[in-house]
């Protein structure tokens, strides 16, 4: 993108002046989400007091007053001992209207019911819309939303071809293509996309109606998990 820049090592400052490259040469007409630059080894205080600092340097620069601001939280153990989970509104007080927390869906915990609750966890202690990093499984959208998500991202879509709700290795694509019961024969990356947005509208649809029909499967699943 940038004539002549030299590799390096990522890091916050290379952050910093990569977006400030990208919003002093593109022209933002629609609204822009901007994401912290990652911080290990660091609790959730430091981790939102970093963030918040981070923005607040942009906010004196640009007039980002559409920008909705990512914090991706490292959350390790995500659990009730976590206190500072329940703290998370505290510190974001000045992005009340423009905040949205993303976590990494492998550090939810290590099996569904683990990350099951460690999701009600962080929806019951904080208000902002959350967002699951490296998620975009149908089967774990669909569980995840009926919980409360309604984020998602992930590159599953270029590794595995979706169907009937499952992620299934590449090669099942080319016999279902022989068998006619792909979503679009031009390539298995199509069809992913396609299918993608066909469920979250049919997500969208069933919380906004509710109406689960289309997930009964999904919400037995939940039932059984929360005996």
């Amino acid at each position: 993108m940038r004539q002549g820049l030299a590799s390096a090592k990522w890091n916050n400052q290379l952050y910093l002046d990569t977006l400030n490259w990208v919003l002093s040469e593109f022209t933002i007409n629609k609204s822009i989400y901007i994401t912290n630059y990652d911080k290990y080894n660091l609790n959730i205080a430091e981790q939102l007091s970093t963030s918040i600092n981070t923005f607040e340097k942009i906010n004196s620069q640009f007039d980002l007053r559409d920008a909705r601001y990512v914090f991706a939280l490292h959350t390790d153990p995500l659990n009730a001992e976590n206190h500072e989970i329940s703290n998370i509104s505290t510190y974001l007080s000045d992005f009340k209207n423009s905040a949205i927390l993303a976590i990494p869906e492998k550090e939810l915990g290590a099996s569904l019911y683990e990350k099951i609750n460690g999701l009600k966890l962080v929806l019951n202690s904080q208000e902002y819309p959350l967002h699951i990093l490296g998620c975009l499984d149908p089967t774990y959208m669909i569980i995840f939303a009926l919980v409360g998500v309604r984020n998602f991202d992930g590159l599953n879509w270029l590794k595995f071809y979706f169907n009937n709700k499952l992620s299934y290795y590449r090669n099942i694509y080319e016999l279902d293509l022989i068998k006619g019961n792909v979503v679009d024969p031009r390539s298995y990356i199509i069809n992913n996309c396609i299918y993608i947005d066909k469920l979250i509208n049919d997500i969208e649809y069933s919380i906004a109606t509710e109406d689960y029909s289309m997930f009964e499967e999904e919400c037995s699943l939940l039932s059984e998990l929360a005996k």
